[in-house]
């Protein structure tokens, strides 16, 4: 009778410490979620068919431009990230500059292990020295969900003086970030 409990106790521990690495092993609580790649872009196109130029206007090297904001999020956690959306904020002064302007602003789903690239393109017509002092000033607002919260990060595009301008962020994962209304 002792050897069945030694047995079955023996059983039972074995049990919960394989449930325990299993839980640890596959829900991370400090996982980090998102990896977040923002460029900026900032270029002249003689192109006169690109889709954002207008149908009167004639390529102007002196006073046209694009600006391309992209972002590439991969998901380097365990869990499926929901909802993922940008926004560019545009500084007043730059808006008023904007003839044209293609965003991408669909949710998307993005499971462990994916990436996506967000892409927003603006035709923008003035002083190329003003257009890229002021390209700069303007920040992406990403937003998602993660197991039914909503999160969002801030990114702020004034740190580079380049060009092409490439910054990695890490974001780990916060709870303390949660929204309780709209960014």
């Amino acid at each position: 009778m002792l050897k069945r409990k030694i047995f079955f106790a023996i059983i039972i521990i074995g049990v919960a410490i394989a449930a325990v690495v299993v839980y640890y092993k596959y829900y991370n609580h400090v996982d980090p979620a998102l990896q977040i790649t923002p460029s900026v872009r900032i270029y002249f196109s003689s192109d006169a068919s690109h889709y954002l130029y207008p149908k009167a206007e004639r390529p102007d090297e002196a006073r046209h431009r694009f600006v391309e904001y992209n972002l590439i999020v991969e998901n380097i956690g365990n869990d499926t990230i929901t909802k993922i959306l940008g926004k560019v904020e545009l500084d007043p002064q730059f808006e008023e500059l904007v003839k044209n302007k293609a965003e991408m602003n669909i949710p998307l789903t993005l499971k462990p292990g994916h990436r996506v690239k967000l892409g927003y393109i603006y035709f923008v017509e003035g002083k190329p020295e003003k257009i890229e002092e002021l390209a700069r000033l303007s920040k992406v607002v990403l937003t998602w969900e993660k197991g039914g919260t909503k999160y969002f990060k801030n990114i702020s595009l004034i740190s580079s003086s380049v060009k092409n301008a490439n910054i990695n962020i890490t974001y780990d994962y916060n709870p303390k970030l949660a929204l309780t209304s709209k960014p």
